[in-house]
């Protein structure tokens, strides 16, 4: 006989945005979470055993007084985690696993060199690597590979690894990777993505005029930033007056790589005509800077694995290319959480997307290989450090995962809802508290793109009630989520894994907060003077709906763009190794004459 089919029935559950009848008192209550991650990392507790007692602070919020079913919250957490894990973990794993890799085979020594041979003082050093590299990389790249990448240079270049660490996460400040942040922002808001740019033009810049003199006082004191006044205030009004005219009259998506590039070129010039009497150093000075002069070739051969990284970031950013690696993506609808959290009326999708091909973290793999190609290291040396990579990461990752776990739950249960009513309600406040909003959104969920995603439809709807336009809050939403990348867990977790500072990512939380509150506070003032005092500061502009016509209006088909960016990278990889080849059998001659 055989058994009835039985129906599976799907538990559903609604958000609760005021478990209290009072509102202040269910945000106070959400905020606990939040409160408590930043007690832990401030009191030095190392990242994974902070994330996992805030996770269990969390779900107690969430099941005792959110309501929300302990299966939900177990499954809101879990999938937060793997989300991590699986996309920022792998970037941070390819960044680690190239920058180790540039290590051993003395790549970083002739990468020092370059910048050296420009000026060895560490202030300035500092101005190039951490301001203007890590532009550069955080545009094409984002996720945090910047840091990555740049600290390590600086640990390499003589510096302290913390400062290393932090200098590179405070210049994180940026419009996030090519623009995308803020596009979500206008498609969201339903308000011309351009303008938010122009808002967004409009406040950052100022603090990127800021960061320079900022950058050298944390490293130098007052008396060492005295001592060079003059190129931190051309490496200023450079870096702002051309990110301020790109997201103004150009596109957004290239607002601060046309700002890096720029600024780097007028300071090899600059540099090469002024130089500081005395030159400074944190720590100690690197300890290769050879006698003879280096071959072009060899520089290139150097900074190759990141031009070949800047090449394919570029032309796996392209619509076409995205569209045509998504192919292959696998979308796997969660079935426990699927359409069963209800939320503003509407069920939450929730699928868990398999995107390898078109993470920046294959993108940065990829670039290593070729590298290991090109200086022919074997296959035995490069599984030991990808090895010791994961070794690195491990418990970082596992702490990151955590807290991300954290904030997907703290967004599906309701309570970044409960505390973002608060916010909203300040009414004639609301543009003083509009940066914050977005400074808990990114520092929650790691990212500019899901803090934008979250809040910027919810401050642009707010401020219109309230009597304000409603561009200045979206975009104030962005810039504050901007000075709270310096906190995010995850781009410290980054920070700490290139600095070999693992384990002390709580040291690093300690050093940034207080920065990244004093931007945060100067935003604030602000967005609250352009509100009332500076109105003429907020552009004029129309409201779209839906996808503007530029972000789709692309003819060239998705693989053949692949085909033209890996022909040039095969160009390049062979055309480095060759010139490698005759560096090598020259430098065998010289040692030769030598000998005799």
């Amino acid at each position: 006989m055989t058994q009835p089919n039985r129906r599976r029935f799907i538990m559903m559950w609604e958000q609760i945005i005021t478990p209290f009848e009072n509102q202040y008192l269910s945000a106070f209550v959400a905020s606990i979470p939040i409160s408590f991650l930043f007690f832990t990392l401030y009191s030095r507790v190392r990242i994974h055993i902070a994330g996992f007692l805030t996770l269990l602070v969390t779900t107690g919020v969430a099941i005792f007084v959110y309501g929300m079913p302990f299966k939900l919250a177990a499954w809101s957490s879990f999938y937060g985690g793997m989300t991590g894990m699986f996309s920022i973990g792998w970037i941070m794993l390819s960044s680690l696993f190239l920058y180790k890799l540039t290590v051993k085979t003395g790549q970083i020594h002739i990468i020092t060199w370059s910048i050296q041979s420009i000026t060895r003082d560490h202030r300035l050093q500092c101005l190039l690597v951490a301001l203007c590299l890590g532009a550069f990389l955080e545009n094409l790249a984002g996720y945090s590979t910047s840091v990555a990448i740049t600290s390590g240079i600086l640990v390499a270049l003589g510096f302290r690894p913390i400062y290393a660490a932090v200098l590179c996460l405070i210049t994180s400040i940026s419009f996030g990777f090519m623009g995308v942040p803020i596009i979500t922002a206008g498609l969201t808001s339903d308000i011309d993505m351009m303008a938010v740019s122009q808002m967004v033009g409009r406040q950052l810049p100022i603090l990127s005029f800021l960061l320079p003199f900022w950058l050298v006082f944390i490293l130098a004191g007052w008396k060492g930033t005295k001592e060079v006044w003059l190129p931190i205030l051309v490496c200023g009004i450079s870096f702002a007056g051309v990110q301020w005219f790109a997201a103004n009259y150009i596109f957004l998506s290239i607002v601060n790589t046309l700002a890096a590039v720029t600024t780097m070129i007028i300071m090899v010039f600059f540099l090469r005509n002024w130089q500081p009497k005395d030159v400074w150093h944190s720590q100690k000075t690197s300890s290769f800077y050879p006698n003879e002069k280096i071959s072009f070739s060899t520089v290139l051969s150097a900074w190759l694995p990141y031009i070949i990284m800047t090449i394919f970031i570029i032309n796996w950013s392209f619509k076409p290319v995205q569209d045509f690696l998504n192919t292959f993506t696998v979308y796997v609808a969660v079935s426990t959480l699927n359409n069963t959290i209800i939320a503003s009326g509407k069920p939450i999708e929730v699928y868990l997307s398999l995107s390898l091909l078109s993470s920046v973290g294959t993108v940065i793999f990829i670039s290593a290989i070729i590298n290991a190609y090109i200086y022919k290291v074997c296959h035995k040396e490069l599984i030991t450090l990808l090895g010791q990579a994961v070794r690195n990461l491990f418990l970082p990752l596992v702490g990151i995962s955590l807290i991300i776990g954290v904030s997907y739950l703290m967004n599906w249960s309701g309570m970044i809802a409960s505390m973002a009513n608060v916010i909203a309600s300040a009414n004639g406040l609301l543009p003083m508290f509009a940066p914050i909003l977005g400074w808990l959104g990114v520092f929650i969920t790691g990212s500019d793109v899901s803090s934008n995603t979250l809040m910027a439809k919810l401050q642009a709807n707010t401020a219109q009630i309230v009597g304000f336009d409603p561009v200045l809050t979206v975009a104030a939403n962005h810039s504050g989520g901007a000075v709270a990348k310096m906190i995010s867990p995850e781009a410290i977790g980054a920070a700490a894994s290139a600095t070999g500072l693992n384990g002390r990512e709580d040291d690093i939380f300690s050093y940034t907060l207080t920065h990244s509150l004093f931007f945060l506070s100067f935003l604030c003032f602000l967005t609250y003077l352009q509100a009332y005092t500076f109105k003429w500061l907020i552009p004029s502009y129309h409201k779209v709906l839906g996808i503007t016509a530029e972000m789709v209006n692309y003819k060239i088909e998705g693989y053949k763009l692949m085909i033209l960016m890996l022909g040039l990278v095969l160009v390049l990889a062979l055309f480095s190794s060759k010139l490698k080849g005759k560096d090598n059998k020259q430098n065998e001659h010289t040692n030769r004459v030598k000998t005799l």
